[in-house]
């Protein structure tokens, strides 16, 4: 097994919101808005995706072994985007660590 940690940075976009956390396409969770999640995970290819309602982040795939995978999400919105929305631009930003 693996461990999968996700930490969620804190911001006031989405923050009274929780984002699903998706692997292999499938829920697993959810995290809140400075909220750190940790899973056990199988060895092996897998992706993640984080989403908010019908928005959400790149997907990122990666290799499970041994070791711990971390990522950072926070969110990908900025002031004027709730004025005027950018649907080529993710919503959640996601990164491995």
């Amino acid at each position: 097994m693996s461990t999968l940690k996700i930490k969620r940075l804190t911001s006031y976009t989405d923050s009274l919101r929780a984002y699903q956390i998706l692997l292999d396409q499938k829920v697993i969770g959810k995290i809140r808005s400075g909220e750190e999640a940790v899973f056990d995970i199988e060895h092996g290819h897998h992706e993640l995706r984080l989403e908010i309602d019908w928005k959400g982040s790149d997907t990122i795939a990666f290799e499970a072994n041994n070791d711990a995978i971390e990522f950072e999400c926070s969110s990908g919105v900025k002031f004027m985007d709730f004025l005027f929305p950018k649907p080529q631009d993710p919503w959640i930003l996601l990164r491995r660590l």
